[in-house]
């Protein structure tokens, strides 16, 4: 390889993995922004969807996801786990939360506009002569029929590139088939991949009509958790695993052949280690204490956190790994 484009990969990276923190941090700029222009926060991230920021919130999120698939992990389990993080994070961006409540809404409006259309004849008063035969802008039909073709292409996309996963790359396949602990984590991720896709598949198949796509997930006793949150759920629990991979990297280079432990400050695999119990473990005690100071906004809290502390970790591990590449850029040779 010659020197340039070592650079040049070198630069890449650098840059993918800079926007990974970068893309959080603009979508935390643009809700606080918008908090002081209306004069408070909504509910969750997820509710921005449904306001002006919503092109901004899709926009930020299918961006990062694409830049965890697109990033080549150090060990096979964080790769894998990156790619499942990067998918559940394309359905968080895709699927709004309480998607019943805007097709109930959107439904209304037409029946409201028909309705006021009907009577324009008998009332020209109470509605203007150029809204005779008007067409709401967006219906539940259009919608619903618009979000059911893009998560099946979506769903196919997906299962094309883990295909040539498969086939380009055998670091999963060498993984599954050596064994180890990081084996578990890659299982795991797989059978919530799975119970995802049956679960969108099945929330899909309740809808006998495009303007009655709800996408209700899964229920379990009053808890309702639908497709919006299960995926969002998923997402973060594979981001766990990619700092759990760092915080206990002998168990994440078992059955790794291409990976050995990298030489890392035993004191920031500590750190990595109080990361991962604090986003697993912590975001119960957090959960809790803001439903008890403050309810309205205690899944915005819980969301801010996951993504912080995620951020803290990829931040410090691109500064180690940037000087791991200096290292090693000192002895690759200028061509091959």
């Amino acid at each position: 390889m010659a020197r340039r484009d070592y650079d040049d990969l070198l630069i890449t990276y650098s840059f993918l993995r800079w926007m990974m923190i970068g893309l959080p941090f603009l979508l935390f700029l643009v809700t606080a922004w918008y908090a002081r222009e209306t004069g408070g926060f909504e509910s969750s991230i997820s509710a921005y969807y449904g306001g002006p920021m919503r092109d901004v919130f899709v926009a930020v999120i299918i961006a990062t996801a694409a830049c965890m698939v697109t990033y080549r992990g150090w060990f096979a389990v964080e790769d894998f786990a990156l790619n499942s993080a990067g998918f559940f994070a394309v359905f968080v961006a895709l699927v709004p939360a309480e998607l019943d409540t805007i097709m109930r809404d959107l439904r209304n409006r037409e029946a409201a506009l028909a309705v006021a259309l009907r009577s324009d004849g008998d009332l020209p008063d109470e509605l203007p002569t150029a809204l005779r035969g008007a067409e709401p802008a967006l219906t539940a039909e259009g919608y619903g029929l618009s979000l059911r073709i893009t998560l099946t292409v979506v769903l196919l996309f997906c299962a094309v590139l883990l295909i040539r996963e498969l086939i380009k790359s055998r670091r999963t396949v060498n993984l599954l088939v050596r064994g180890g602990r990081g084996k578990r984590a890659i299982v795991l991720c797989t059978a919530a991949a799975v119970i995802f896709f049956v679960t969108l598949a099945y929330s899909q198949l309740l809808s006998v009509a495009v303007d009655r796509v709800t996408l209700p997930g899964l229920s379990l006793n009053s808890f309702q958790f639908d497709v919006h949150t299960i995926a969002a759920i998923f997402m973060i629990a594979s981001l766990i695993v990619v700092v759990f991979s760092h915080g206990w990297p002998n168990i994440a280079a078992e059955g790794d052949p291409e990976r050995t432990v990298q030489a890392a400050d035993r004191t920031l695999r500590h750190f990595y280690k109080i990361l991962a119990g604090l986003m697993s473990v912590g975001s119960i005690a957090v959960f809790l204490l803001a439903s008890k100071y403050d309810a309205e906004h205690r899944v915005l809290i819980l969301e801010w956190y996951e993504i912080v502390l995620f951020c803290c970790f990829w931040s410090l591990e691109t500064i180690r790994w940037i000087k791991y590449l200096r290292g090693a850029k000192s002895t690759t040779p200028t061509t091959t």
